[in-house]
């Protein structure tokens, strides 16, 4: 499935501390997601299609890590993550979730096919 499309997650959870917290699943992995604007009538359990974005509030900073196995790392039990995974097409890809970012895209082209690691401030979610 092309990132155009985007991509099958199962939901878990519904609002926490804060009403917009999302948590998804994908290939046995948690993730903490941002959804500022989502279908009321979600149901837990169930699989959607949807697209994650990397929030990124300072410098964005990707750095070329050589032979690191993809891994996604929750940072004060929030919404930031560490992330390390593979570039493709522009697109992150770690522990089968894709990221997207348009800086990332853009700016950071040559890290193509390279794996990287980042700090996200946030995943924002949004159901297509």
């Amino acid at each position: 499935m092309s990132e155009d499309q985007g991509q099958k997650i199962l939901l878990r959870s519904v609002g926490g501390l804060v009403e917009e917290e999302l948590v998804v699943e994908c290939k046995g992995v948690l993730l903490v997601c941002f959804a500022s604007n989502y279908p009321r009538d979600l149901v837990i359990g169930n699989e959607y299609l949807v697209k994650l974005s990397l929030m990124v509030f300072d410098e964005f900073k990707p750095k070329e890590v050589s032979k690191e196995q993809s891994k996604i790392l929750q940072l004060s039990g929030g919404f930031d993550y560490e992330i390390t995974g593979k570039i493709l097409h522009g697109v992150l890809h770690s522990e089968g979730f894709a990221f997207e970012n348009e800086i990332l895209e853009s700016e950071f082209t040559y890290l193509e096919g390279s794996t990287i690691s980042l700090t996200a401030n946030r995943v924002n979610i949004k159901f297509l």
